[in-house]
């Protein structure tokens, strides 16, 4: 059950960061090759992710791979200028380190349960960090996608 948790948060949350990006740049093209970018960084980011978690449980090096996968998908398919696509690609990591941070000190604040027990062990609290992060991660991206739109 763990395993099958974990697996689903990483497709949301690699989902989520695709979809962020694509939304806040837009697509250099339209159609299908709109749509097979979108699903070819979403596929590399999964294999790049079940590769990387294979090796060690998480690792730092994890996020710049991720970082610089998402700027080579900006830089091929969507519209914008390097360096902003660079930030933010960094940006959305933050943003994803973050949320998941202020989640697990706030659940373990409320609930009692050491935040190092909460990222380890598998049970409901390790669940409702899982389902309110990719929340408030979604909750964020759509944010800043809508307020960028507002004010461009």
């Amino acid at each position: 059950m763990n395993e099958i948790v974990e697996l689903s948060a990483t497709l949301i949350q690699i989902f989520l960061l695709t979809w962020f990006i694509s939304n806040f740049f837009g697509y250099k093209y339209t159609g299908v090759r709109a749509k097979i970018g979108f699903l070819c960084c979403y596929a590399v980011v999964i294999a790049e992710t079940m590769f990387i978690n294979k090796i060690v449980v998480y690792d730092s090096f994890y996020a710049g791979i991720v970082v610089a996968t998402l700027f080579l998908y900006a830089r091929l398919c969507l519209d914008g200028k390097a360096l902003f696509q660079i930030f933010i690609s960094l940006f959305s990591m933050a943003i994803i380190f973050c949320v998941g941070s202020v989640t697990i000190f706030f659940i373990s604040a409320v609930s009692a349960v050491g935040s190092e027990q909460l990222i380890s062990d598998f049970s409901g609290w390790r669940i409702a960090v899982i389902a309110v992060s990719k929340l408030a991660e979604f909750g964020a991206f759509w944010a800043i996608i809508h307020i960028k739109n507002d004010y461009s």
